[in-house]
Parts: C-alpha cells; structure tokens; sequence
C-alpha cells in the first residue's frame, strides 16, 4: 500500500503536525491535498487579498468623505468637479 499524504503542515494550538488527508495533487515531486494545493492556496490568498484591499478603501473613501462633510463642502460636488477637472486635462493631452 503506497498511499500518499499531503506534505502541508498544519498548526495544532501551539505546535505543528503534519496534514492528515491524502494528496491528490503532485507539485514537484511532493504531494498537496485539494486544501494546501499551492494553486489553491494562492487563488484563496488573491482573493483575500483584494476583498482586504477593497474593503482598506471603502474606509479610507469614507472617512475622507467624512473630513470633507466637517469642513462643511460636499463631497459628491468635490469628486464631480475632479472627474471634470481629469476630463479636461485628458482631452489636452491628445
């Protein structure tokens, strides 16, 4: 019986063991498990990743928002004069 393991290993409280489920897939000689699969594991972390980055923003949108409001402007009239500004510098560059 020649079964092979994940080579992944896992954090158990305060120590490491290795993964206990069967590889299923082969990167450079060493078997992964469909969980600690690198392609996987990389496709999870982008997506993380760009939610985090996403979500980073939509903070940063609204507390500048927020300090425009305290300073008593609009800040849907300051992003339209902006789009504005960027069209106009646009068509002089062609």
């Amino acid at each position: 019986m020649n079964e092979r393991y994940c080579c992944a290993s896992v954090k158990n409280g305060s120590f490491f063991s290795p993964c206990s489920r069967k590889g299923v897939v082969e990167k450079n000689g060493r078997f992964y498990c469909r969980q600690h699969d690198p392609v996987n594991v990389k496709k999870r972390r982008d997506k993380l990743d760009k939610e985090q980055t996403m979500q980073i923003q939509k903070h940063d949108d609204n507390r500048i928002c927020q300090e425009v409001r305290s300073m008593g402007l609009n800040p849907e009239v300051i992003l339209q004069k902006v789009i504005q500004d960027q069209r106009k510098s646009s068509k002089n560059l062609l």
